[in-house]
């Protein structure tokens, strides 16, 4: 899962640095009936446009590649950090 969100952000990158968006965080749960993501930073959401590019990469992952939730209910946390390298 942090995979797929690294590859849907890493496009958007300098953007989202300098937009003052310098970590992020992503909380994904998943019950026997829904599941659902909220990937923010600032406490905030992220806008639409990146919640967009994580749907993409993060659904298809979360489902585990078949059309039904997964049968294990959990919640994960995962925390982001773009950093610079000169």
């Amino acid at each position: 899962m942090a995979l797929a969100a690294c590859s849907a952000l890493t496009p958007h990158l300098a953007v989202l640095a300098s937009s003052g968006i310098n970590s992020l965080s992503l909380r994904i749960s998943t019950q026997a009936d829904m599941v659902e993501y909220q990937a923010g930073s600032g406490g905030r959401l992220l806008p639409q446009r990146y919640m967009n590019e994580l749907d993409s990469a993060l659904i298809p992952v979360i489902h585990g590649g078949s059309a039904s939730v997964p049968q294990t209910a959990m919640d994960m946390e995962f925390i982001f950090y773009i950093t610079h390298t000169i």
